[in-house]
C-alpha cells in the first residue's frame, strides 16, 4: 500500500496509472472503477480475457444499434437451431438451458417435443443431443448461415450461390440439413430459436438476429442490458495498453485477476511490454506467469472466502457471501481498489454494503437481509424497450477461406482458459465426448487421420503461416469435421502450481489477435514419437465388434450400389450397405 501510494504521488491526475481487469460483471467493482477514473481522470482502465462475448455484443450492435444480451426461452421453443453453439455444455447459462431443453423434449412435460438441429465442427454435448447434426467446419458456419437465411428470405446467399440451393461444391448432406432446418423453421414461426456460438464473427450473430426477427421468434428472445459492464473489443483494448507500456506512458500498472503473460495473443508480446513498466502489481490466487513478471504479487482471497456481488447470465444480481473463514491473508479486488480511492484498504463487506445502501437508502436493513436470505437482489426489472432491427447488408458475412486446414482453439471443458489448471479434480475429470484426462490433444476426424496416416497418440506438428509451431498428440474423434483440427486451451502452464505445471501443450502459442481462436491454413505434419494419453473410455475398444461409427448419406448410397473403392475394402464404412438397407 505504501509503495502504491508513493507511485500515485508522482502521477498527477492519475497520469501513467493503468488498470487491467478481466470482464467485469460485479456492480460494486464497476462502481469502484468508475469512481477511480473520476478521481484520477488521466488514469485508464482496460479489460481483457482470451475468450469473451465480444462478438455477441458487436453482433447485437450491428442488428439493433446497441450492444445487447440475448436471453433465450428454450423451454417454450419447438425448434432450436444451434450454429457452432454448445448451448447445454459450455455457453453462459448452460445449466439452466440444459434443463429447459430437456424439459421441452420430454413427451410427458411438453405438448410437442422440441427438435434440435446442430451444425458444428467439433463434437459437443449439444451436438450429441441433436436430432439432426450437420458436420461443418467452424470457419464455414458463416456461409452456412447465409444459405439458411437465403432459404428463409433473409439477406442474400454468398456470391455465386443461388438462393434456392447451396453452391455447387456444398456437400449433399449439408444441402439436406439446410432444407430440413428451413422447412422446420418455416412450419414453426414464432416458436423457434436460432443461436450462434460465441466464437462466430459478429456478422453471423447479426444475421441470426435477422433470421429470428423475420420468423417472429422475438417473444422467445429477450434482449437485455449486457451482463458485462464494458462491451468493447477486449483484444483491441489490450493492444492499446501494450502500446502504452512499450512507449513508457504506462508507469504504474495494476492487474486485477487474469494471466495475460500466459494467455495474451502472442503477437502482442505482453511479457516484453511488461518489462517497460516501472511499477506493476498482480492480484491473483496464484503466483503465476504474470505475477513473477510484476513488481508485486498480492495474494487474492478465494471467491468462497470473501464478500462481493456478481451478475448472472440473465442479468440477475446476487450478493456473494463468504462460505468459509479465510484460510490465508488474501485480499479481495474491492480492497485493492479501495486503496486508490481511500488511501487504505477497506473490508470488502463494507464496500459492497455501502454500494447497495446508496442504491436503496430507504429501509436498507430490510433490503440487505432479504438479499442475503433469498440469494438474489430484489430489484425491479428495467422497462421493456422497443428495438428496431437494422437493415442487413446484401451479404451480411464474409466467407472465410475454405481451402487448407483450420485450427480451432477453444476453452477446455474443465480447465476453461487455464485458470483451473492447478485443480487436480478438474484435471482428472474426463472431458465430454473424448473422455481424455490430464492432457489436451489435437482432435481430428477419422477421414483426416486416414489421409495423414495418423493414429491415436501419434505426434503432429501444427505450424501457422507466420512460422509459429507446436507439437501435440493426436486423438481421433468420430463426428469431427474434416480438414479441421481442434486443440483445447489452458494447458502447458509453467507457473500454475504443483498440479498444473507441465501438463499438456500450450495452445496459446498459436493464439494471436487476428485469428482469435480460428486459425486458417495451418500445416499439419506427422513427426516421430508418440505421447501416451489417458482416456476413461476409448472409441477403439469395441470388444471385437468393428461397428460403423460415422457414415454419410453419399457413402451409404455408393456402397449400396457396389461403388466402394477396393482401397477401402477393410474400412468400417464398407458395412454402410447393411446400415443403409436397415434404415430404408
Amino acid at each position: 500500500v505504501a509503495d502504491l501510494q508513493a507511485q500515485l504521488r508522482h502521477s498527477p491526475g492519475g497520469d501513467g496509472l493503468f488498470i487491467l481487469t478481466e470482464t467485469v460483471t460485479s456492480p460494486t467493482l464497476h462502481d469502484q472503477l468508475a469512481a477511480i477514473l473520476a478521481r484520477h481522470p488521466r488514469a485508464r482502465w482496460h479489460q481483457y480475457q482470451p475468450l469473451d462475448r465480444g462478438h455477441v455484443y458487436e453482433g447485437a450492435r450491428l442488428a439493433w444499434g446497441e450492444p445487447l444480451e440475448p436471453c433465450y426461452r428454450y423451454g417454450d421453443a419447438r425448434v432450436v437451431v444451434a450454429l457452432d453453439a454448445d448451448v447445454v455444455g459450455t455457453m453462459p447459462g448452460c445449466v439452466r438451458h440444459a434443463r429447459d431443453i430437456a424439459d421441452a423434449r420430454r413427451s410427458d412435460r411438453a405438448a410437442q417435443m422440441s427438435r434440435l438441429h446442430v451444425a458444428e465442427g467439433t463434437p459437443s454435448l449439444t451436438g450429441a443431443l441433436a436430432d439432426h447434426r450437420c458436420v461443418v467446419r467452424c470457419g464455414d458456419i458463416d456461409a452456412l448461415t447465409q444459405r439458411l437465411a437465403a432459404r428463409l428470405g433473409v439477406g442474400a446467399a454468398p456470391p455465386g450461390a443461388p438462393a434456392s440451393r447451396a453452391r455447387d461444391d456444398t456437400k449433399a448432406g449439408e444441402v439436406a440439413w439446410l432444407d430440413n432446418v428451413a422447412n422446420d423453421l418455416t412450419r414453426n414461426r414464432g416458436h423457434a430459436i436460432v443461436i450462434a456460438g460465441d466464437r462466430q464473427p459478429a456478422a453471423v450473430h447479426a444475421l441470426v438476429h435477422a433470421i429470428n426477427h423475420a420468423l417472429d421468434n422475438d417473444r422467445l428472445i429477450e434482449l437485455r442490458e449486457p451482463v458485462a459492464f464494458e462491451t468493447g473489443d477486449g483484444i483491441e483494448s489490450l493492444r492499446i495498453l501494450v502500446d502504452a507500456m512499450k512507449s513508457g506512458h504506462a508507469t504504474t500498472l495494476l492487474i486485477l485477476g487474469g494471466n495475460p503473460v500466459y494467455n495474451a495473443p502472442r503477437d502482442l508480446d505482453f511479457a516484453a511490454a511488461l518489462g517497460h513498466v516501472r511499477w506493476s502489481a498482480h492480484h491473483a490466487l496464484y503466483r503465476d506467469e504474470t505475477s513473477v513478471a510484476c513488481s508485486w504479487h498480492v495474494a487474492a482471497a478465494h471467491v468462497l472466502e470473501d464478500w462481493g456481488d456478481v451478475r448472472a447470465f440473465d442479468g440477475s444480481v446476487t450478493i456473494q457471501q463468504p462460505c468459509i473463514a479465510p484460510l490465508y491473508d488474501g485480499k479481495s479486488a474491492h480492497e485493492m481498489l479501495s486503496v486508490l480511492l481511500d488511501g487504505n484498504p477497506r473490508p470488502a463487506h463494507d464496500v459492497v454494503r455501502d454500494f447497495w445502501q446508496q442504491r436503496h437508502p430507504q429501509d436498507f436493513d430490510a433490503f440487505w437481509r432479504n438479499a442475503l436470505q433469498r440469494g438474489v437482489v430484489d430489484e425491479p426489472s428495467p422497462p421493456a424497450r422497443t428495438h428496431v432491427l437494422h437493415a442487413m447488408p446484401a451479404t451480411a458475412t464474409t466467407e472465410r477461406a475454405s481451402t487448407g486446414v483450420e485450427l480451432v482453439l477453444t476453452a477446455d471443458p474443465t480447465l476453461g482458459d487455464g485458470r483451473h489448471a492447478n485443480n487436480a479434480w478438474l484435471q482428472e475429470l474426463p472431458k465430454p465426448i473424448t473422455t481424455l484426462t490430464w492432457d489436451n490433444a489435437a482432435l481430428v476426424s477419422p477421414d483426416f487421420a486416414h489421409a495423414h496416416d495418423l493414429a491415436n497418440e501419434d505426434l503432429v506438428e501444427l505450424r501457422t503461416r507466420d512460422g509459429r509451431a507446436l507439437r501435440a498428440p493426436v486423438w481421433i474423434v468420430p463426428g469431427h469435421a474434416g480438414e479441421s483440427v481442434t486443440l483445447h486451451l489452458g494447458f502447458g502452464r509453467s507457473r500454475a502450481g504443483s498440479v498444473g505445471n507441465g501438463v499438456g501443450v500450450d495452445a496459446y502459442a498459436l493464439f494471436d489477435s487476428a485469428t482469435r481462436g480460428v486459425v486458417n491454413d495451418i500445416d499439419v505434419r506427422k513427426v516421430d514419437g508418440r505421447h501416451r494419453l489417458a482416456a476413461a473410455q476409448t472409441h477403439g475398444r469395441m470388444e471385437g465388434r468393428d461397428l460403423v461409427r460415422i457414415v454419410t448419406r453419399d457413402d451409404a448410397t455408393r456402397c449400396a450400389s457396389g461403388g466402394c473403392e477396393p482401397a477401402h475394402a477393410h474400412d468400417p464404412r464398407m458395412l454402410a450397405e447393411a446400415v443403409w438397407t436397415a434404415v430404408t
